[in-house]
C-alpha cells in the first residue's frame, strides 16, 4: 500500500520537479518540506490540496492518503489500533473491503429565520463563494458567524488584499462564546496558526497582514506569546516580517509593585513576498497632513548643488571615474528636485562619513559607489514604528475595542482602493468600519452573533455612485 510520502516522493520526481519548487509554492522552507516526503511531519489539508494542484495528480486521493497517513501516525503502535479500527468500520457503516466516503463536514446552511440581517451567514454555508458574494452586496460591510478559520475555507484562493485583526485575549478574560481562558497557551497559538495558514491562501500574493497580539503572564512572568506565534509564523509557514509596530498605550493604571507599568502592544506586519502592495504617497500624506509631523522645509543642499559639485571636485578619496558617477547623480537629483519629485536632499562620500551600521543602504552604496545620495519625499516623513494611540471606551463590559486608528494606517497602506479588507475575528467591527470609511470593502468574522449585530450598527449608509 503506498503511503502518503511514498505517493509525494514518486509524484515529484514523475513531474520533474524539485523540493525547493514545492516548498516555495507551498510557503514552506526546504528543509520542512523535505520532512513532508519522509513523513517525519505532516503538511496541513491546504497545502496537500496545493501540491496536488502543482503535480496533477488526483486531490481527493492525495488527500485520502494524507489523512490515513495521520491516523496511522496517532494509533499505529496503540494495542487497541485493530479494535479502533473496528469501530471505524462501524461507525462508517461499512465492511472490511468496502470503499469508505465521508460527506462533507461543513453544517448546512442556516435558515434565513435565524442569519443576523441580509449579509450574515454561518460558516461553511458554501465551498469558496464568499468573495464573489460580498462583491454582489454592495459597499457596505459583509458580516459572517463563525469560526475565522473555517469561514476562510469558504473563501477564493487569492482573493483578500489586506487582513488586520486583533485575536482575542488568552486567559485574561471570557469572549462570549470563544472560551480562550480555557486553552492552553500552545492550543491558543495553534488556534492563531490555523487562521494565518488560512490567510495565506486567501491573500493576494500582493497582500499584507496586520496582526495585533497581547502577551500575557502566568505566575507573575510574561510567556513571550506574540514572540513566539511570530517565530512559528515565519519558520513553519513562510511568513515575511516586514514591521514590528509598538503600539503605545498610555498609561494602563496599572499599579502592580513588582514590575514596570504595561502600557503596550505589538502590531506585527506581514508580508507574502517581497512585492507587495504599498500606497506609500497616500501613507505620508495622512501622515503628514493630520499634523503628526512637519512637512516640506527649508533644503540644507541649496538646489543648485553647487557646494556639492565643489566638494566632488576636490575629494581624494574618489576616482575619477567615481567623481563622474558623483556628478551625474547629483544632477538627477536636483532635476527630481525641481520636478517637485522629492523635497530635499544629502549627499555623503567615502571618507568623510562614518557609518553606525555598515550593513545600512548607505553603508553600502559609499563603500562599492564612493557617494550616497538621500531624499527626502516631497509628501513628508513616514510614519514611526512606535505609534501612540489611546485606547477606545468599550460598551461591553471586559471587552477591549481596537481604536479606528491602530487600523487606519495599515488599511490606507496596504488596501487599493478597490481592494478587500478581512478581519478573522471583527468583534464589532473596528477594522470594517475604518475600510469602509476609506472606500474599501470589508469581510467580519466574528463567533458572536451580539458582536456582530453591534458591528453593523456602527455603519452609516452612504451613498453608492452609479457608475460602481
Amino acid at each position: 500500500m503506498t503511503t502518503f510520502p511514498e505517493y509525494l516522493r514518486t509524484h515529484r520526481a514523475s513531474a520533474g520537479m524539485l523540493q525547493r519548487d514545492l516548498a516555495r509554492a507551498i510557503g514552506v522552507d526546504v528543509p520542512m518540506y523535505s520532512r513532508f516526503e519522509h513523513g517525519e511531519r505532516r503538511p496541513r489539508r491546504e497545502q496537500v490540496v496545493k501540491l496536488a494542484r502543482l503535480l496533477g495528480t488526483d486531490v481527493d486521493e492525495m488527500v485520502a492518503l494524507w489523512l490515513a497517513q495521520e491516523a496511522h501516525d496517532v494509533i499505529a503502535t496503540d494495542r487497541l489500533a485493530g479494535r479502533a479500527l473496528q469501530v471505524l468500520r462501524e461507525m462508517f457503516g461499512t465492511g472490511d473491503n468496502t470503499p469508505v466516503e465521508v460527506a462533507s463536514t461543513a453544517p448546512e446552511r442556516e435558515p434565513a429565520s435565524r442569519q443576523v440581517g441580509a449579509a450574515m451567514t454561518v460558516a461553511d454555508d458554501v465551498p469558496r463563494t464568499l468573495i464573489a458574494r460580498v462583491r454582489g452586496a454592495g459597499r457596505a460591510p459583509y458580516y459572517v458567524r463563525g469560526d475565522a478559520a473555517r469561514v476562510m475555507n469558504t473563501m477564493e484562493d487569492s482573493s483578500v488584499d489586506c487582513i488586520v485583526t486583533t485575536p482575542p485575549y488568552w486567559s485574561l478574560r471570557e469572549h462570549g462564546k470563544e472560551g480562550i481562558s480555557d486553552m492552553t497557551p500552545e492550543a491558543y497559538s495553534d488556534m492563531l496558526l490555523s487562521m494565518t495558514a488560512a490567510a495565506r491562501r486567501v491573500l493576494k500574493p500582493s497582500g499584507s497582514l496586520w496582526l495585533n497580539v497581547a502577551d500575557a503572564c502566568v505566575a507573575g512572568s510574561l510567556i513571550g506569546l506574540p514572540q513566539r506565534l511570530v517565530t512559528r509564523m515565519v519558520s513553519e509557514q513562510g511568513w515575511l516580517l516586514r514591521n514590528e509596530v509598538v503600539w503605545r498605550k498610555g498609561s494602563g493604571g496599572d499599579t502592580a509593585a513588582d514590575h514596570l507599568q504595561r502600557s503596550h502592544e505589538m502590531l506585527y506586519h506581514f508580508t507574502l513576498s517581497d512585492e507587495y502592495y504599498c500606497d506609500d504617497d497616500a501613507l505620508r500624506r495622512e501622515y503628514n497632513e493630520r499634523g503628526t509631523t512637519t512637512t516640506g522645509g527649508s533644503t540644507r543642499s541649496g538646489v543648485t548643488g553647487s557646494r556639492y559639485f565643489q566638494r566632488i571636485r576636490q575629494l581624494t578619496t574618489l576616482s575619477d571615474a567615481e567623481k563622474v558617477a558623483a556628478e551625474r547623480a547629483l544632477r538627477d537629483t536636483i532635476a527630481r528636485v525641481e520636478a517637485g519629485e522629492v523635497n530635499d536632499y544629502r549627499m555623503f562620500f567615502r571618507g568623510e562619513t562614518v557609518a553606525v551600521d555598515n550593513q545600512s543602504e548607505r553603508a553600502r552604496a559609499i563603500a562599492k559607489q564612493g557617494f550616497y545620495i538621500m531624499t527626502n519625499n516631497r509628501l513628508g516623513a513616514a510614519p514611526p514604528d512606535v505609534w501612540t494611540i489611546s485606547p477606545e471606551r468599550s460598551p461591553i463590559e471586559k471587552y477591549n475595542v481596537a481604536p479606528n486608528e491602530l487600523y487606519r494606517w495599515p488599511v490606507i497602506m496596504t488596501c487599493p482602493p478597490d481592494g478587500i479588507v478581512l478581519d478573522p475575528y471583527c468583534g464589532t467591527g473596528t477594522a470594517c468600519v475604518v475600510a469602509y470609511n476609506v472606500g474599501r470593502r470589508a469581510i467580519g468574522i466574528d463567533i458572536n452573533e451580539d458582536y456582530l449585530r453591534r458591528a453593523r450598527r456602527r455603519v452609516e449608509p452612504q451613498t453608492l455612485s452609479l457608475f460602481d
